[in-house]
């Protein structure tokens, strides 16, 4: 799991030659506190969602169970919409620093994946942005990367340079 600006490291997964990585960011609603402003504020965090809310899995288990995993995903959410140019830059070290780990390099077996929102959604263009800027970065300087993320945006699912699935379950209007 990638945690921006703490202590925290990258989770791995995957196969001998696959480095599977994570990032998410509160399932369905997030608190986040606006540093300029100095108030606080709800985010819908997956504006997509219909009857999927119901049965979220990220909002059972695991990622409510225990206050560190939802802290973390609120740091996360709070950290890219109050400095989204040093989260964007932040993303980009911590995978650098796994594909260079792991010989991740085009031409090579390795292979470093991120899951992008293994909780949450792209809820704003600039978070979409954010992504295929960093995962488009590494990939023109020759780093072996790929990115993959679950939507029920229906314009990121159909034209993001990540590789997205449309899933279920998502409201009407999308």
């Amino acid at each position: 799991q990638t945690i921006v600006n703490t202590n925290d490291k990258i989770l791995k997964s995957g196969g001998p030659h696959e480095y599977v990585f994570k990032t998410g960011i509160p399932a369905f609603r997030g608190i986040v506190y606006d540093e300029h402003n100095k108030t606080f504020h709800y985010i819908n965090t997956c504006p997509g969602a219909g009857s999927c809310a119901v049965i979220c899995y990220a909002m059972k288990g695991q990622y409510i169970q225990y206050p560190t995993a939802y802290d973390s995903m609120t740091r996360r959410l709070n950290y890219l919409l109050n400095h989204p140019n040093e989260y964007e830059e932040q993303m980009y070290q911590e995978l650098k620093s796994k594909a260079k780990e792991y010989k991740a390099m085009q031409g090579y077996k390795s292979k470093i994946i991120l899951r992008w929102n293994d909780s949450g959604d792209f809820f704003a263009k600039r978070y979409v942005d954010i992504a295929e800027k960093v995962m488009n970065r590494l990939k023109v300087e020759g780093y072996n990367v790929t990115g993959y993320a679950y939507t029920k945006i229906a314009n990121v699912a159909k034209g993001s340079e990540i590789d997205t699935t449309f899933s279920a379950g998502a409201n009407k209007g999308q």
